[in-house]
């Protein structure tokens, strides 16, 4: 949807929220790896998911870093990521390569 709707949503009756979300497509470690690789701004993020728990001080971090990215703690796992490390994505659907830190792990996630 184009971001210029964003603001006609945000005031449409009952919409408690708006959050920007893009999906990157990257390339991890010169294979596809199969995780969403999601953009947003962590601020609204975490204001319309508040579902998510992530600790006061790696929400400080993540907001304050423009790298920085969040995982859960199956995926850090799997991938062997700890706290800091530098995730490389090469893109596929934009024609860009990024550096991501790793800033924080989602403790829980209620559906």
């Amino acid at each position: 949807m184009p971001s210029s709707y964003r603001e006609k949503i945000r005031v449409v009756p009952g919409v408690v929220g708006v959050v920007p979300m893009n999906h990157f497509h990257g390339l991890y470690k010169d294979k596809e790896e199969a995780f969403g690789q999601i953009g947003t701004d962590p601020s609204e993020f975490l204001q319309v998911y508040d579902d998510y728990e992530i600790a006061d001080e790696q929400v400080k971090a993540w907001q304050q870093d423009p790298t920085g990215a969040v995982a859960d703690r199956e995926l850090a796992r799997t991938m062997g990521w700890k706290l800091g490390d530098k995730i490389f994505l090469s893109g596929q659907r934009f024609p860009t390569n990024i550096e991501l830190t790793f800033i924080t792990i989602r403790q829980r996630f209620f559906c």
